[in-house]
């Protein structure tokens, strides 16, 4: 099997690396643990696996090898981690050739020996010199980074997040001549030295790097001397300038959405553990195409409700990350149900007791982030009165004052929206009743997360945030467009709706404050609300006036009656200032 669809899986150990390392109680045995593969029984959804294929075997046997981390006193990324690689290599191979389940742990038992060979005899000499934790990492991230090609660093490159690629690379004995063979993205490198770290405290006495954690934002990752979150604690592995390599970052990139505004989440060693089977990209490339593999796409999703279960793993971004696949995988079998015209009653109602389920996760999320129980549940807007709205509109625009993350938020809006656009359509359902409460929901979802964009200001470096708001305010566009079809305009486009929208609009100029705003973004959000009448607009407006903080929304509050394009675009395309004598300065549309 190829360990990656392009170099032969060298199956024998490096007996450069490994001639004196014999086993020891932290690898895998090379055989399963008890009670797996034909021992084990596994409830499994048809719509998560395929019993007839692989992927269930792949499921019984990293089930087990993930709960006995999360039951070890000190949990190891080691064997997870390589064990993870090995099958998203499987499953997202060009040739489609599969690597039998059977043959894993023979496999990661191999690779952890190889890596922690490497660990003693390459990196552990580098430490010579080193006195302090910060060196100490500094120098194990300079070993990672002599593997790679130079410049080869990319944040984007796909099946390269584990240590299974690293291991590929020393296996490789320098056989590698292109460099997109030799890369690894962000959590790559940041798993690859952290396991480092844990292997030289554990085995090394290095006992100084006993405290040193994982801390990840919504689009980025870094290590921490000490867990304790404090910038000069943090350690920036993965820039691409070598000799800010192993430092702090910036005070002012620290204060940006890339490093979650100085709030980002310390991951317990248990979450770490979490945080694999969260990166895992079940994405297939052949050529200029691409596909999604449906059973590791499955699989993640069973691994991540596995881990949901074992509450101590979990963390907001690990929810966002099970709603978001779980939503797809729903997505996909509802509209195979839909085009078969069979049991769509029944999946109809499967698919609004999993969204609901996914809110509720999600709600948890948003609480976690914003460092406060929830006073009240969304679920209370299904009421229909206009008091239960607005009690859950407060209780998430709340949520969204205190937070710094925008993911909960956009993940809930997605979750909403994408009921919305699938209850709309599907004729005969009576869950289509529920539609305009879910469209409230992801449109209360949005405001808040505008809320969370206020306190940033954009750089460059939030390309990934650039993304997910244009995807959500399609996702926007679209849901509208389906519901209006079979509901009500004047049941969907709500004052509270119009009100909603409008926060958004709000902090989404307050983000780009004396930077260009995305015209397109603009120009979604007027056709969305050209579906509501213009006495709804009117009283939307007004109850949003008070909120409103960007210049640009102040103005702009008695133009929403009559929504004209050529009176409302000019505000958003000219510059505003940034406080009281900032120089005013046009600025150019951005379009896609």
């Amino acid at each position: 099997m190829a360990d990656d669809g392009q170099r032969p899986d060298p199956l024998e150990p490096n007996t450069t690396m490994c001639s004196e390392l014999s086993t020891s109680h932290d690898l895998p045995s090379g055989n399963p643990p008890a009670s797996t593969l034909e021992q084990s029984s596994l409830d499994i959804p048809p719509y998560i696996l395929n019993p007839a294929e692989e992927g269930p075997q792949y499921a019984l046997l990293l089930r087990d090898w993930i709960a006995e981390e999360l039951q070890a006193d000190a949990p190891s990324p080691l064997r997870v981690s390589l064990a993870l690689g090995a099958v998203e290599a499987a499953f997202t191979a060009a040739d489609g050739a599969l690597l039998p389940a059977r043959d894993l742990p023979a496999l990661v038992a191999t690779r952890a020996k190889i890596f922690q060979a490497w660990v003693s005899d390459v990196l552990l000499p580098r430490l010579e010199s080193a006195q302090t934790p910060r060196e100490k990492v500094q120098a194990a991230a300079a070993s990672v980074w002599t593997m790679l090609a130079a410049g080869s660093y990319s944040k984007d490159v796909l099946h390269a997040q584990h240590l299974h690629s690293f291991v590929a690379l020393l296996t490789s004995c320098g056989g590698v001549k292109s460099a997109a063979k030799r890369q690894l993205d962000c959590a790559g490198v940041v798993i690859t030295v952290y396991a480092a770290c844990k292997v030289l405290a554990a085995r090394h006495g290095h006992a100084d790097l006993c405290g040193v954690r994982v801390q990840v934002s919504e689009d980025h990752c870094w290590l921490s001397l000490d867990g304790s979150g404090r910038r000069d604690a943090a350690v920036e592995l993965t820039t691409s300038n070598a000799a800010l390599r192993g430092l702090a970052p910036g005070a002012e990139a620290w204060s940006g959405w890339l490093y979650a505004g100085g709030r980002a989440h310390t991951l317990t060693q248990r979450q770490v553990i979490a945080s694999l089977v969260v990166s895992m990209d079940p994405t297939v490339v052949n050529g200029r195409a691409k596909r999604v593999s449906g059973p590791l796409a499955g699989l993640q999703l069973l691994l991540l409700r596995q881990l949901q279960a074992a509450e101590v793993a979990m963390y907001p971004a690990a929810v966002c990350a099970l709603a978001a696949v779980q939503q797809e995988r729903l997505d996909s079998a509802l509209e195979k149900a839909l085009e078969r015209g069979q049991g769509v009653a029944a999946f109809c109602a499967q698919f609004e007791r999993e969204i609901a389920m996914a809110e509720s996760s999600l709600e948890g999320a948003i609480y976690a982030c914003a460092g406060a129980p929830p006073r009240s549940g969304l679920g209370k807007m299904r009421v229909a009165d206009q008091s239960a709205e607005l009690q859950a509109s407060d209780w998430i625009l709340e949520a969204g004052d205190a937070s710094w993350n925008w993911y909960p938020f956009s993940c809930y809006a997605e979750a909403s929206l994408g009921y919305v656009e699938a209850m709309a359509g599907a004729d005969g359902c009576a869950l289509r009743e529920n539609v305009p409460s879910h469209f409230q929901l992801g449109l209360c979802a949005l405001a808040a997360g505008g809320r969370v964009l206020a306190k940033y200001r954009h750089a460059p470096t939030d390309d990934q945030l650039y993304k997910d708001i244009d995807e959500l305010l399609r996702t926007v566009r679209s849901a509208a467009d389906a519901a209006v079809l079979h509901v009500e305009a004047s049941a969907l486009l709500t004052p509270l709706a119009v009100e909603h929208l409008l926060r958004f609009l709000d902090g989404l100029c307050l983000y780009y404050s004396g930077k260009p705003r995305p015209a397109t973004w603009v120009a979604t959000l007027l056709k969305v609300l050209a579906s509501a009448t213009p006495e709804t607009r009117q009283t939307g407006a007004s109850r949003a006036a008070a909120a409103m903080q960007s210049p640009t929304m102040r103005a702009s509050m008695g133009l929403w009656r009559e929504l004209k394009p050529r009176l409302l675009k000019p505000l958003f395309e000219a510059g505003e200032s940034e406080g009281e004598g900032a120089r005013r300065v046009k600025r150019a549309r951005v379009v896609d």
